[in-house]
């Protein structure tokens, strides 16, 4: 595996039926980022971004959602394992 990329299995357990409304959303996320400020009460300020992923600041986020109600029926948030 690239080591600029997350690797993500997701299964639905066994007997389960879900509605087709029931859909699986997955994303990653990395904190302690940083831009440059153009506008507003801080502009000017002007803090670098990190060259590539921390795997300290860095994880995946998941969650199950009934998309016909929009009620959230699952949600989770997973630190990156270190390499």
């Amino acid at each position: 595996m690239r080591k600029d990329a997350f690797e993500v299995e997701a299964a639905a357990l066994a007997g389960a039926s879900p509605s087709p409304a029931i859909a699986l959303f997955l994303g990653a996320y990395e904190n302690k980022l940083v831009s440059e400020v153009k506008a507003g009460e801080n502009r000017g300020k002007s803090l670098p971004l990190l060259p590539q992923a921390v795997p300290g600041h860095s994880g995946g986020v998941a969650f199950v959602q009934n998309r016909a109600t929009g009620e959230v029926l699952q949600a989770l948030m997973l630190p990156a394992c270190p390499s």
